[in-house]
């Protein structure tokens, strides 16, 4: 069969229609990088540079990689910020325009943009920062910190920690001087320091930066208002304060911790349990816990506190005493020990304001009848181990709110202590006509003994909630989060924070921060 053949007419007005275009070669699309959090809470204006890297891991080696920024920025490396594997070819975006961050402010730096090649093999971020104060004749601080990659979705695994501490290497010898200070709670008067956390919020991949100033731990209270009542305060103290022997049953702080040196950390509430000892007509009390003997006089544990409020009389130290053991005379005698040294004593029945417990000691009583009114802020009730929190009202009308759930059956059970210990604060926190007294400790034999209970196990940096003996965070580290989260967050002075907060073994190393300051710091935010 023959085929036809077609041929073009000139005079055809059939037209061709042109070839689609050919597809276009598609690359991983670009995406930023982590993007910063500022959260300043000194009273610095600071101006921020930042210098985000991606690294890339390869053939067992990490390096960064070419990223790109803003146009005009350049990619060199500035104000102390060194990478090491610049010669392997890693270049990093530079913001150069500085970001103000200013005195209780925030402000987010957004990230800079990773260029499509190398996007999807991103396997995380280095980032450099410096802080330079506006203020003329204080130096500043640069800071670098590695984040992990954008967010993926992945399987939920145990809890660990939020926060941990950010390096800030002072750029001045006048910062150098507030931060080598003898005494790291007490820098130069002139150059107050700052110390820094981070918190890496892998679904936003926002790394959150907490600024804080270094405070006189010894005089923190010296500058509040005086017209401020006592619940109106964020107040460190230490629950079992003389409880120094019997590790680890009995022992809830360290040894080395003296009354003197709780005070000079910043500690302003402390929980004595006395037991009279000796004959009739000779008798004297001692420090106890439970059938430990602490090996310590009140008169001892009295002159630490008269010395430390006769140095810092704009100070005040609520103590609660409590009878340890049923020896008659208790009253009489702790009132023995108090006549001697009455001017030195807040024996009000209701809430003094901090003007008028200045260089006093406030009687928190917790010994007499439940009817009787022996003197100072005196608990009707006080039910052991309660659950739930118990509450009383004084003869002022203002209230007395108290969690004092200890009897833990294991470590598993510290996520529930914790919840109590926020109940409180949420509740109670943010009203300063009720004190909220909250006790953070825990125990039962064998399985949650107090160290391990406040301590937790292993390296608190690493921990994981629930990860088993070897592992487990305890107690103070967790607090460091909550009281790191609430200074990120909120902006009023002591807003949530309202509370007595009792702690075990309260001056515990490699926690990120150190807990003490943190709760005094929420006083002044």
């Amino acid at each position: 069969m023959r085929i036809p053949s077609f041929r073009h007419n000139k005079t055809d007005s059939v037209t061709e229609k042109p070839l689609p275009p050919p597809a276009p070669i598609t690359t991983p699309d670009s995406h930023s990088s982590v993007s910063l959090s500022i959260h300043n809470r000194t009273s610095f204006e600071f101006l921020t540079h930042s210098h985000f890297g991606a690294l890339h891991t390869g053939n067992g080696i990490t390096q960064r990689v070419a990223s790109s920024s803003l146009p005009s920025s350049p990619v060199v490396p500035q104000d102390g910020f060194t990478p090491t594997a610049i010669a392997a070819g890693g270049e990093f975006g530079v913001r150069n325009t500085p970001v103000r961050v200013a005195p209780g402010g925030r402000v987010n730096v957004p990230g800079v943009k990773i260029q499509a090649a190398t996007a999807a093999s991103t396997g995380g971020y280095e980032v450099g920062l410096t802080l330079t104060p506006r203020a003329k004749g204080l130096g500043g601080y640069s800071a670098s910190l590695s984040a992990p990659p954008p967010a993926k979705v992945q399987e939920v695994g145990p809890v660990g920690r939020l926060w941990k501490p950010l390096e800030l290497t002072p750029t001045s010898s006048a910062v150098k001087t507030a931060n080598l200070s003898p005494n790291p709670s007490k820098p130069s008067a002139a150059v107050q320091g700052v110390i820094a956390l981070q918190s890496t919020d892998p679904t936003t991949s926002t790394v959150h930066i907490l600024l804080l100033p270094q405070r006189d731990l010894s005089t923190w209270m010296t500058s509040l208002p005086s017209t401020d009542p006592i619940s109106s305060l964020c107040i460190p103290g230490t629950h079992e304060s003389c409880a120094l022997y019997g590790w680890p049953i009995s022992a809830c702080q360290e040894s080395t911790s003296s009354i003197a040196l709780q005070l000079s950390r910043g500690i302003r509430f402390l929980d004595v349990r006395l037991a009279l000892k000796g004959t009739p007509g000779n008798q004297l009390l001692y420090a106890y816990h439970g059938v430990t003997d602490q090996k310590m006089e009140f008169s001892a544990i009295l002159s630490q506190v008269y010395t430390f409020l006769t140095q810092n009389p704009g100070e005040t130290v609520l103590m609660s005493v409590k009878q340890e053991n049923n020896m008659p005379g208790f009253l009489d005698s702790v009132f023995t020990y108090i006549n001697k040294n009455l001017p030195q004593w807040w024996l009000g029945t209701g809430m003094p304001m901090l003007g008028e417990a200045r260089g006093k000691i406030v009687l928190i009583s917790r010994f007499g009848s439940s009817s009787s009114q022996p003197g100072g802020i005196h608990p009707p009730i006080w039910p052991d181990s309660s659950p739930t929190p118990f509450s009383y009202t004084l003869p002022d009308g203002n209230n007395v709110v108290t969690q004092d759930w200890y009897n833990i059956s294991s470590l598993s059970a510290i996520p529930q202590k914790l919840a109590l210990i926020t109940g409180l604060l949420n509740t109670t926190g943010t009203d300063p006509k009720v004190l909220g007294l909250n006790y953070t400790n825990g125990s039962s034999f064998p399985f949650a003994l107090p160290p391990w209970v406040a301590k937790g196990t292993g390296d608190q940096s690493k921990a994981a909630q629930g990860g088993g003996w070897l592992s487990n965070i305890g107690v103070n580290a967790l607090l460091v989060d909550l009281v790191a989260g609430r200074l990120q967050t909120v902006q009023t002075p002591r807003a949530g924070m309202m509370n007595i907060v009792a702690m075990d073994f309260f001056d515990q190393t490699g926690l990120g921060a150190d807990l003490c300051s943190l709760l005094v710091q929420a006083n002044f935010q």
